[in-house]
This record gives C-alpha cells, sequence and structure tokens, in this order.
C-alpha cells in the first residue's frame, strides 16, 4: 500500500507541471482569400464602424471619469477609516482575503457551491480509489488462495481482454438503453459490486476466469461513463475546473485510502477484508447518488 501512495504522490507533482494553454497558443495566419474578402467591405459598413468605435470611445471616457469621481470619493472615506484620533486601524480587505478570493476564482472553487455537482464530485473519488486500489489488490488475494502465478496471470488477461472489449461495447449498450449517463454509471457499479463479492468465496479456477471476464466487463463500462458524467452536468466553460477539482480530490483520496488499506491488511492477515471494504465503499456512492436522485425526483412531482 505503501508503494500505491508512493505512486499516486507522482499525481501531485504532475499537477505542478500543467501550464494554462494561452502560453502555447499560437498566432493566426490570414491567407490571401480572408485579405481580399475583407478588402471587399463596403464603404458604408467601414463608417458605420468607426462611428460604433467612436461612440465606444466616448461611453469609455464618460465611464473612465465616473470611475475616478467614485475612486477619488472612495480613497477619501478609507483614508478617513484609516486614521481615526491618531491611530491606525486595520482595513477589512485583508491579504488573506484577497489571496482567498483569488484562490477561489482560478480554481472555480464556486463548482463546490452546488450540492449536486459536489455529491458528483465525491461520488466518482471515492469510486476511482477504489478502482484503482482494486487492481494492485487481485493479483495478491488470488496467490493469497489456490492460484499459482501462471493461473493468476490467466485471470488477469482474461480480466483485460473483457474490459477492453467492453469499452468498446459500452456506447452501443448505451444508446440502445436510453438512460442518463449517471444511470448507466450505477447500473455497472452494482454490477461490478455483486461480481467482486463472488471473487471472495469461489475457488473453483474456471469459474474464477468467469467471474474475470465479468468484473473487466462491468469495469470497462465504468470507465466509459465515468469520464462522461461531469460533462453531462457541467457546462462546457467550467468543464476544465471541474475536471481539475476532480482529479485534485482523487489524489488525496489515494493518498490516504492507500494506508487506510494498507492498515486493514496488516490487521486482519488477509486480502479479502480489503475487498470487502473497497466493495463497501463502492456502494456508498450507489447510496448517495440513488438518493439525490431520488430527491430531485419528488422535488420535481411536488412542483408540479
Amino acid at each position: 500500500m505503501l508503494i500505491i501512495t508512493a505512486i499516486s504522490g507522482h499525481t501531485m507533482v504532475a499537477a505542478l507541471l500543467l501550464q494554462p494553454v494561452r502560453w502555447h497558443m499560437k498566432e493566426e495566419v490570414v491567407t490571401e482569400r480572408e485579405i481580399e474578402a475583407n478588402e471587399g467591405t463596403t464603404l458604408f459598413e467601414e463608417e458605420t464602424k468607426e462611428s460604433e468605435e467612436i461612440k465606444g470611445i466616448c461611453n469609455d471616457i464618460g465611464s473612465i471619469h465616473a470611475s475616478m469621481s467614485c475612486l477619488d470619493i472612495h480613497t477619501s472615506s478609507q483614508n478617513n477609516n484609516h486614521i481615526r484620533n491618531g491611530k491606525t486601524v486595520p482595513t477589512n480587505d485583508s491579504v488573506l482575503k484577497r489571496a482567498g478570493s483569488a484562490i477561489v476564482k482560478i480554481f472555480d472553487l464556486r463548482l463546490l457551491a452546488d450540492p449536486i455537482f459536489t455529491n458528483i464530485l465525491v461520488g466518482l473519488s471515492i469510486d476511482f480509489f477504489v478502482e484503482y486500489t482494486y487492481i494492485w489488490l487481485i493479483p495478491f488475494a488470488l496467490m493469497e488462495g489456490s492460484l499459482t502465478v501462471q493461473q493468476t496471470a490467466t485471470f488477469m488477461s482474461v480480466y483485460a481482454i473483457a474490459d477492453i472489449l467492453f469499452r468498446l461495447f459500452a456506447p452501443f449498450i448505451g444508446s440502445i438503453v436510453r438512460q442518463p449517463n449517471r444511470v448507466m454509471y450505477i447500473i455497472s457499479l452494482i454490477f461490478v459490486v455483486v461480481v467482486r463479492t463472488f471473487l471472495i468465496f469461489l475457488t473453483d479456477y474456471i469459474v474464477l476466469l468467469i467471474v474475470a471476464a465479468g468484473i473487466g466487463a462491468f469495469r470497462g463500462m465504468r470507465l466509459v461513463y465515468w469520464s462522461l458524467v461531469i460533462p453531462e452536468y457541467t457546462s462546457t466553460e467550467r468543464l476544465a475546473a471541474a475536471f481539475g477539482l476532480l482529479f485534485t480530490l482523487n489524489g488525496f483520496c489515494l493518498l490516504i485510502g492507500g494506508v487506510v488499506l494498507g492498515a486493514l491488511r496488516d490487521m486482519s492477515g488477509n486480502y479479502n477484508s480489503s475487498i470487502v471494504l473497497l466493495n463497501l465503499i463502492t456502494f456508498t456512492t450507489i447510496t448517495i447518488w440513488t438518493i439525490e436522485m431520488v430527491w430531485k425526483k419528488i422535488k420535481s412531482l411536488k412542483s408540479q
């Protein structure tokens, strides 16, 4: 678990290397056809543009004068408030407050004020932690049981093949079922929890391979809809900030959860307890999302 935690810590370093898109924007190249098209503008249109620009400049000059007068009044009032009876009075707009406002604006933390988005964010992050950790636990849990190294490798191969195939089939299944992405995600999570539970009690090798195919299939579906849940709810303009918050929370969940699972494994002496805990965490996502959807449905019925 400490190795998994260390690997997860690299995501924090990678996040620090991200750069704004505008740093890498290239200048637009104007072709000769576009120049000729621009030269075809009529004199009337040019005069109209010039008159609009003049009006805009006049409006800007008027707003500048108004802003300067307001600034003078505000400055004088601040000076009066700063010094009273020869004593300096601290201003409300502290450095810490300005820094907090800048952080909220840069990372668009206003998204967290939306309870539905916060619910989506928490559910996706804890399930991401479960899925990422489960991949690492499966080989150790199988070899701790009755499987050899060769049988464990075959199990993981069947698991990966089913995962890849159902990533291709998941969009077609969604088009047939015609349900929102979150509903499809919840359905895949339910099947994943059920199939994972079989892994604890089964020992027959052939049956375990069937379970591997089931886990891989529903994991493939889950990964497809995992990346579609936030774009379905969030607007395009705020999508980058939403995914940034998601990946940040993913990193914290991996760092904290890896230590907890490692301690649980050391106390219990086997990996079955860790698998049970991961299933319970996945069921938490199903529960909080289902409660939210039922609440929204009841609220919409009352409004009608």
